[in-house]
């Protein structure tokens, strides 16, 4: 697709705060930047990573790129849920510009995508996903020269190509470029998104599943529905014994994902390109593992544990090894990041901004991040922690999140109910403190009044008429009933 590419007209929230600096020990930049990687691990929680500091090893390959580059510390995703937050990694626009408010929806073809804008200055571009919600029918391949969905090994509920699977398609086309073309590699993949079901060895590396273990029913034999599952884990009679086997199955799906990407990694290490290329890791969403009493989902929060995702970036010589960047940035950054390292010109109306300056400690000031969560559902209305209560976009919950603090805004049909939290002194976002006068309270209502003013989309009903194909798909990854 040929459109007319005009220089970029916004950057949101101007500045960043000062917040690259090194470890001990760690070498020197490489300049030559011919290449770009983005990997997104679908529903990975930043905490379960071992260069965020978790105890258990599930992420040897993330963790050595991380030493080899940067470790983004506040990268915060502008969708709880997939459709839009893939659609804003790919456009550098926030949900409510570039229209995708629910999913599975089409990316309209008005967007300009960073693989288009790359390709239109003779970037070689390839995309190979697993999530079905990102196959050729919702337009996600716009501007790839190539572009697969990864066909599923089997058909029925939460089937999808295997990561290994998508990395060898990666891998193939990856032979097939010159070496001295440049290029722009998209590579999602599934795992750890729900079902947590791990191949051998992965399904035990973290311990064994008690014999019998399911959650799909109770322990009276009643079929679980995964949206009860979800909303009321507790008063269904599941223990922390329960929980914590299900985690034993994410963090094993993690480590799974992992040891494919070294396969991705070593690849360009071998053939001399990685360094010259940028290489991110990040994810759209991550996932409610029993916190705010959410269990094994991720698209009705906007706690931490879902919007705060990793990212992990090598750039040889725009990111100085063993980086921690404490700064807050958003996965809108991330298209005109691509566009910066490769020297072309940047998204056209993106709403982010490169994250480079960021890392080498350019700019002062904060990023503020917005996102939202998915429109109600009304088979989910009644469990006791589901908390969408207004249908469309009008009643989607709302978030500002500065360094400092969260407010997030929860519109009910007898008006609006506010979350506010301090993150500095409350990471875990429990104590809400809206309400008690807090210096936060006012200008974070302010920023975010001001992020809805200007929402085209308030006052729509958001219905939109899916096929059954796309409510099969919804009801396949546990999004319906």
């Amino acid at each position: 697709m040929t459109r007319r590419l005009v220089p970029i007209l916004l950057v949101l929230a101007a500045t960043v705060l000062p917040a690259a600096f090194l470890l001990p020990g760690c070498g020197g930049p490489r300049e030559g930047p011919r290449g770009v990687v983005l990997v997104v691990v679908d529903a990975m929680r930043r905490e379960h990573l071992g260069c965020y500091g978790y105890g258990r090893d599930t992420s040897p390959s993330i963790d050595a790129l991380a030493r080899e580059g940067g470790v983004f510390e506040a990268a915060i995703t502008q969708a709880s849920f997939s459709g839009p937050s893939y659609a804003t990694i790919l456009t550098g626009k926030l949900p409510r510009n570039h229209g995708v408010r629910d999913h599975p929806r089409v990316l309209d073809d008005r967007n300009v995508t960073i693989a288009e804008q790359l390709a239109a200055n003779g970037v070689r571009t390839a995309g190979f996903v697993a999530h079905s919600f990102l196959a050729r029918r919702w337009h996600y391949d716009q501007g790839f020269q190539v572009y697969e969905r990864v066909p599923p090994e089997a058909k029925g509920a939460g089937h999808t190509a295997r990561a290994g699977k998508v990395i060898d398609r990666a891998l193939a086309w990856l032979r097939q470029v010159p070496a001295d073309a440049p290029f722009f590699l998209f590579v999602q993949v599934q795992e750890p998104h729900q079902p947590y079901d791990p191949p051998p060895p992965w399904n035990a590396r973290f311990g064994t599943v008690p014999p019998g273990f399911s959650l799909k029913r109770t322990r009276d034999g009643r079929k679980v529905k995964r949206a009860e599952l979800m909303f009321s884990f507790r008063e269904l009679g599941f223990t922390d014994a329960d929980r914590d086997a299900m985690v034993a199955l994410y963090d094993g799906e993690v480590a799974y994902a992992d040891h494919e990407l070294a396969r991705l990694v070593e690849a360009l290490r071998e053939s001399g390109r990685l360094d010259d290329t940028l290489f991110a890791v990040t994810a759209d969403h991550g996932e409610s593992l029993g916190e705010h009493d959410l269990y094994f989902g991720h698209d009705m929060s906007l706690y931490d544990e879902v919007v705060r995702v990793p990212l992990v970036v090598r750039a040889p010589g725009a990111i100085e090894p063993c980086s921690r960047v404490a700064a807050q940035v958003r996965l809108a950054d991330l298209a005109p990041t691509f566009a910066d390292w490769l020297g072309t010109p940047s998204l056209p109306d993106a709403d982010g901004a490169s994250i480079l300056p960021v890392a080498r400690g350019e700019e002062r000031g904060v990023r503020v991040a917005f996102s939202e969560n998915e429109p109600f559902k009304p088979e989910r209305k009644g469990y006791p922690h589901y908390r969408v209560h207004v249908p469309g976009v009008a009643g989607k919950w709302r978030s500002v999140r500065t360094p400092e603090g969260k407010l997030i805004r929860i519109p009910r049909p007898d008006g609006v109910e506010w979350e506010l939290y301090d993150l500095r002194n409350d990471p875990g976002e429990t104590r809400n403190l809206w309400g008690t006068g807090h210096p936060l309270e006012r200008p974070l209502r302010n920023l975010l009044e001001q992020e809805l003013a200007r929402d085209p989309d308030l006052g729509k009903s958001g219905d939109e008429e899916l096929d059954p194909e796309a409510i099969e798909e919804l009801r396949s990854l546990g999004y319906l009933g």
